[in-house]
């Protein structure tokens, strides 16, 4: 179920988000009506779940909450026990995305806030919403008080992502060697309108409606028109 506490800034429901993929992805998603939270630390930024040196420095100035080693404790935890899906925020397409996360065979899946939130009514588990902030590691500080904060930062190189994050604090199990884990979704709610990707040959989107009817999918299928003249 989607949940949230006050020290969230919270999301507008109207804001359309996106989700780019392969097709055998998406496939997954409808097929098992579940999508995929990676583990923190099983992402290619090996910054995932860090403090930036702002919450050091506090450190060593002797005026912070936290000691050098709850942080680093801290951090452990997150990176090992905490699990994102990871959406892209945009009112439009992004040749960007499908650069960075489709093959020519991707398709992307766009819906808005309030429909993401509902999707997760079929799940026990809480799930968190929240935009990424982009922060400057070399000196800015993030709130300690609660770990969600620690999965919801990263770098400014990757401001170009516009991500909004889905989180699952797994506080019940001891570390895991589990590199993700399957979230239940009502496919109908997280799947509103399918794209197919601009550089995917023309009997894909067929492909794609034949195996939405046959899962009982009620999403529209359009093939993104991104470099089309007309």
């Amino acid at each position: 179920m989607f949940f949230t506490y006050k020290e969230l800034q919270g999301v507008n429901e109207n804001l359309i988000i996106w989700k780019y993929m392969s097709l055998s992805k998406f496939i997954q998603i409808i097929l098992t009506s579940t999508l995929w939270f990676n583990r923190l630390d099983n992402f290619e930024d090996v910054f995932e779940g860090v403090y930036p040196q702002g919450n050091r420095r506090k450190i060593y100035y002797n005026n912070a909450e936290k000691s050098e080693k709850e942080i680093n404790e801290i951090q452990k935890i997150t990176r090992k026990k905490v699990y994102v899906s990871c959406f892209h925020i945009n009112e439009y397409e992004s040749a960007a995305m499908w650069k960075l996360y489709s093959s020519d065979e991707g398709v992307a899946i766009k819906l808005n806030m309030k429909s993401l939130k509902a999707s997760f009514d079929a799940e026990e588990k809480r799930i968190y919403i929240e935009r990424v902030r982009y922060v400057d590691f070399s000196r800015d500080f993030i709130p300690d008080n609660n770990i969600v904060h620690l999965a919801l930062s990263k770098r400014k190189s990757f401001e170009h992502e516009k991500e909004l994050r889905c989180i699952f604090y797994d506080y019940k199990a001891k570390y895991s060697q589990q590199t993700g884990v399957s979230i239940k979704v009502d496919i109908n709610e997280l799947i509103k309108e399918v794209y197919i990707s601009p550089y995917a040959p023309s009997y894909l989107k067929n492909q794609v409606e034949k195996i939405s009817e046959i899962f009982g999918l009620k999403a529209n299928v359009i093939r993104s028109p991104l470099y089309d003249l007309e």
